[in-house]
């Protein structure tokens, strides 16, 4: 990386009640639940409902692989293609956070990634980011920890003390707002970004040929509803999906699946099925051969805007070579899914705040002693009061499943 943006990256040190219990989707029928999705259709001209930023992943890893077997001039222009946008460092802000910490958050490079759907528009600057990760890179052991953070998860989303859904604050600010949000709520100093259009997953998927997924009946209903929704929001055609069982999924239909909230384990079982596809999705990926990877990474490259010039894109698809996943999960791991009044609604609530940005560090930075700024704990109190919610009212965390281990019990059982 250049000096100037090594510096940019130094570590800074500057500075109700609950109206009702956790959410249960069995107490829907089907046609109650069509008619919920139905009426939240009509109220929104265009939501932006695709949940996949680990495509961003995904469009680096390809990028390596490519560099790998094959540098030229088409793998440049590729390159090009991608957005780049300047952040200043003045627009950015983070907590002021013990020494410890600062310590401990200089081993790694931190990048937020924002799943938005704006890029048929032309701009990044507003839109709900309806999928967000933070990945840690460790830069000794270049290991990669990758948290998804909920799109419902409530947070103070303006640094004014307004508590909404997180997904807002890219609505509100774009993206220099909403990475100021995961700074304030989670203690973070992160400095770069990727964003990159939902399209991108469809068009991914069918360049490898699609992925296998092993469906079930009870999933077949509400993943052909979504196809027949996505064909409406994009002009795209798909055939529906007509058995259970494992099958190969093209890339509308993988998407759709990717969507699926209604059945048992939620929003949280949804993550699942994310992870799933995009697991698939790499292997497939790993596959292909020169030209097919050079055509992936052509396809995904206009769909991508990021801080990183192509310069720095280059050195950190280099240095991946060395890369691995070592950790991945679901923020906030101790939750409470429930109907929430004001502007707050149908929400996760992390129980708390500060239980769960402890647990980040020790995911994210192997830090099990982090101590939460002020600024967290005053979150973290504000959320509380507002919900009612607190660390007794936890869902128990499971790390093999992104939901409570009551609900995967009942998933073993059916």
């Amino acid at each position: 990386m250049t000096s100037d943006r090594s510096n940019r990256r130094n570590e800074k040190t500057s500075s109700g009640q609950r109206t009702s219990g956790q959410r249960s989707p069995e107490q829907r029928t089907p046609e109650q639940r069509a008619a919920r999705i139905a009426a939240r259709k009509k109220r929104r001209r265009r939501r932006a409902i695709f949940l996949i930023v680990e495509i961003a992943i995904l469009v680096v890893l390809s990028i390596v692989l490519f560099l790998w077997m094959r540098y030229g001039s088409r793998a440049v222009q590729a390159l090009n293609e991608i957005e780049h946008i300047e952040i200043s460092s003045a627009s950015l802000s983070s907590n002021s956070v013990t020494e410890q910490t600062e310590e401990v958050r200089k081993g790694f490079e931190t990048i937020a990634f924002f799943g938005v759907d704006n890029r048929s528009e032309g701009n990044y600057d507003s839109g709900n980011s309806d999928s967000m990760i933070v990945c840690a890179i460790n830069l000794d052991t270049k290991e990669m920890n990758m948290i998804s953070v909920y799109r419902d998860t409530v947070m103070d989303v303006d640094g004014k003390g307004m508590l909404r859904k997180c997904n807002y604050a890219y609505a509100v600010g774009g993206h220099e707002n909403a990475i100021n949000m995961l700074n304030r709520n989670l203690d973070l100093n992160i400095q770069d970004f990727v964003a990159v259009d939902f399209s991108g997953l469809i068009d991914c998927i069918d360049a490898v040929g699609g992925v296998e997924i092993d469906v079930t009946k009870e999933e077949i209903q509400w993943l052909n509803m979504y196809i027949e929704e996505m064909a409406e929001d994009t002009g795209r055609t798909s055939k529906y999906v007509q058995k259970s069982g494992p099958q190969l999924l093209n890339g509308m239909q993988a998407t759709a699946y990717c969507r699926i909230r209604y059945t048992a384990g939620d929003d949280f079982m949804r993550a699942t099925r994310q992870r799933t596809v995009i697991s698939k999705l790499v292997d497939k990926a790993k596959e292909c051969n020169v030209d097919q990877l050079l055509d992936l990474v052509t396809t995904l490259a206009p769909k991508v805007a990021t801080s990183f010039d192509t310069n720095e894109i280059i050195q950190h698809a280099m240095a991946l070579r060395e890369y691995s996943i070592a950790n991945t999960g679901g923020y906030p791991f101790f939750k409470v899914a429930g109907e929430y009044g004001g502007n707050i609604n149908d929400a996760v609530v992390p129980a708390t705040t500060e239980t769960n940005v402890k647990k980040l560090y020790e995911e994210l930075y192997a830090d099990p002693a982090h101590e939460c700024s002020e600024t967290v704990l005053d979150i973290s109190y504000r959320i509380q009061k507002k919900t009612g919610v607190s660390e007794k009212d936890a869902v128990e965390y499971n790390p093999l499943y992104e939901g409570s281990t009551s609900e995967l019990n009942k998933l073993q059982t059916e």
